[in-house]
Formats: C-alpha cells, structure tokens, sequence
C-alpha cells in the first residue's frame, strides 16, 4: 500500500526536484505533507470531488433545538461541509421509517420562521450553520422528545493526513489526481515550471474524478402540472 511518504516523493520527481534514486530530505517530506493537506483542503469544498454519501444517526434531546457538529459536539463526527439532506427516524421501530426534513444552509429560512417556540415530536425544517471549529444545526419545530433520531446524509471527507507514513486509503484514481496536483502547488517553491505532461495528467486525472462522482438526477414532473391528477408521466415508455 502507497504511503505519504511515497506519494510526496512520486511529486517531486514528478516535478523534476529530485532525480530517480534519490530521497527527498526530512524537511521536504514535511512540507510536502503541509501542502497536500491545504491541497484537499480545498477539495474538501468541491463536491464533485466528494466520492461518497454517508448516513449518520444522532438521538434527538427533548427540549433541545441547537446541536453542534463536528469532532467532540454534540454531533460527534468530522465536521460536514454541507448536509445534503436529512431525516426523523423513529427510535426502536421494528420497521425503518425515515420522514423528510426541509434542509438549508440559508439563514434567512430559519430567520423568517415567526413562532420558533413551537415543539413537536416530528422535526419540519434544518439549518446548518458550517462554522469552525463546530457547525450548528437548528432545528424547528423543537423536538420534544428522544422518541426519533435524526438522520444526516453528508459528504464523506477526505481526512488530513497527519504522518507522513500513513497509507492511502482512497477509492481508485485520487492517488493519481493527488500526485500530479501537488507536483504543480510545490512547483513554486522550487521554482520549476512544472511540464506540460504534469499540468495535463493533473487537469485530467481530477476531471475523470469528477466524472466518476457526477450523481445524475432522476427527472421528475410537479404533480400540479399534471392538474392534480394522481398519474405521472412515464418519460421511459412514453405514457402515464
């Protein structure tokens, strides 16, 4: 299995820094590490590089409508950059029913809700405030009791590396993106150019990346097009 240490040295030599044979020095692994984590930092924003979708599950506290997110919250897990969406799930059920929450990252939705007192057993509306080093999610109404949980969908994160003798564990593809990407980023402290080869391989190997997690929507009809009527249109065979 491909360490840190490997994928660092593969960009330098990719970069032209080192030759073949030669070993980075200490300090050059080091910051290596440093710019690969600021590289998936970023990627970390760009959804299409996000290569999966992961179900979380958290009990609700009767009475409480603020919960924090993130390592040691109220939440407990890595800090999402986004919710993609989210659920009540009844608690002890002996058949899984999940019942749709309104999802938001807008503050204005949560802000133009008058009576913020009001308490239910089923939460109507979330708002995920993503701050640092917690995000904050705000439901309404609040929950009254522990009797569901809540259910968030939320990019799975590609974790910072903290030693550079960890090993990849990646699906297929990002090692290549991540080697060819951080040749470019080190290119100006070494003062190279990186070669046309190596800026290529970077553009394409991301894009094929962003091919790969590309989640292609099911089309669907209002039902009020269709003036209320209890049929849909079939666009696979042509008829309702």
């Amino acid at each position: 299995m491909a360490t840190i240490r490997d994928l660092i040295t593969d960009s330098l030599k990719e970069l032209g820094a080192i030759g073949i044979g030669e070993v980075p020095s200490a300090d050059e692994i080091q910051d290596g590490l440093t710019v690969l984590n600021n590289l998936l930092d970023t990627w970390r924003t760009e959804s299409l590089m996000v290569y999966g979708i992961e179900e979380n599950v958290f009990p609700f506290v009767g009475g409480q409508y603020v919960y924090t997110i993130g390592t040691g919250g109220d939440f407990n897990m890595p800090r999402p950059q986004t919710i993609e969406s989210a659920f009540n799930r009844q608690v002890g059920s002996s058949s899984t029913n999940d019942y749709k929450i309104f999802t938001t990252n807008d503050y204005e939705v949560y802000a133009d809700i008058v009576a913020k007192n009001v308490t239910a057993n089923l939460v109507s509306v979330l708002w995920y405030n993503s701050g640092v080093p917690f995000g904050t999610v705000t439901v309404w109404p609040t929950p009254t009791d522990s009797n569901y949980s809540l259910v968030l969908w939320t990019w799975s994160i590609i974790q910072e590396f903290t030693s550079i003798d960890d090993v990849i564990v990646l699906p297929r593809g990002y090692k290549r993106a991540m080697t060819y990407n951080l040749a470019i980023e080190l290119s100006g402290r070494y003062g190279r150019n990186p070669m046309a080869t190596t800026i290529n391989g970077a553009i394409e190997s991301k894009a094929q990346l962003k091919r790969m997690n590309t989640v292609v929507s099911l089309m669907s009809v209002d039902p009020a097009i269709g003036g209320g009527q209890t049929y849909c249109w079939n666009y696979l065979t042509g008829g309702y």
